[in-house]
This record gives C-alpha cells, structure tokens and sequence, in this order.
C-alpha cells in the first residue's frame, strides 16, 4: 500500500499542474459532496472532474467526506443556510411590498409540522419540495464557497511540499 502511495504522489506531484489538478479535483469532489444526491455523487464528480480537467482520483475521494457519519449535520447546515437565505429574501420582498411582518411568513419549523393537518398529498409534496428547495439553495452555496478556499489553500500547501515528496 505504502508503494502505490509513493507511485499516485510522483504520479501527481511530478506534473507542473499535477499540484494544481489535484487542488482542483479535492474542492471540486467536496463541494459535489455537500449536494443532497447520495449515490450520484461518485459518478457526477467523476463528469465534472473530466470536464474540467482535474483529477478524477481526488475528486472522486473528496467525495467521500460524505458519509453517513457527516451526511445528516451536512445536511442539516445546508437546510439552515437555505431557509436563512429563502426566509430572507421573504422577509425583504414583505417589506418591499408593505406586507405584515416576516414572523407571519414561512414554511412551519418542525415543532409545527406535528400540529399541520395535511389535507392531501399536495400539501406534503409542497411540504417536501420547499424543504428540498432550501437544501439545494444551501448545499450549492456553501459548495460554491467552500470549493475555491479550499483549492487555493491546498494547492499552496501541496506545492510548498512537493520538493520533499517527488
């Protein structure tokens, strides 16, 4: 195992973009992580990375910082950052339009969906689509944030020591 190791790191590391490709495919495997399709995410980061021309190995394990250790508090910060987000935006277009105060507007918290009497199936499928809606809002944001911070950060960090490894 030691002996692959050795080979993927002069592999990578010895190519002028190796450092770079490789940076690019851990952000990019991550931010593909942080998106609610569990069971896609192998497959769509491996796309994604041969599109964009980088590591397909490192993108493809980054995916695998979702797991179902990490998966639900993941999803859970996703969910809040896109309900803040969507309850924002409700909150700015009530005041732009003269409505009541934000705290009439909203979906229900989860406390309240226990007293809901849901009358169809459309209500809770409405239900589930706004929950989605604020889960992928999140999850592509944070992605889009986080991706760039942590490309620059390791590929700083690979660079200063590749002498030691190649």
């Amino acid at each position: 195992m030691a002996g692959l190791a050795a080979r993927l790191r002069r592999r990578y590391l010895a190519d002028p973009l190796g450092p770079r490709r490789v940076a690019r495919g851990v952000a990019l495997g991550l931010a593909v992580a942080l998106t609610p399709t569990p069971g896609l995410q192998m497959l769509i980061a491996l796309v994604l990375a041969s599109t964009i021309g980088a590591s397909r190995l490192a993108a493809v394990g980054a995916v695998w910082f979702m797991n179902p250790l990490t998966a639900l508090p993941i999803y859970y910060l996703d969910w809040q950052v896109g309900q803040g987000l969507l309850d924002t935006a409700v909150w700015l277009a009530d005041r732009v339009q003269g409505a009541g105060p934000a705290s009439q507007v909203g979906a229900p918290s989860l406390a309240q969906l226990g007293a809901l009497e849901l009358d169809s199936w459309w209500a809770l499928g409405g239900y589930i689509e706004q929950r989605s809606r604020e889960i992928w809002l999140g999850s592509v944001l944070l992605g889009l944030c986080l991706a760039p911070v942590v490309e620059r950060l390791l590929r700083r960090w690979l660079e200063r020591h590749r002498a030691r490894w190649v």
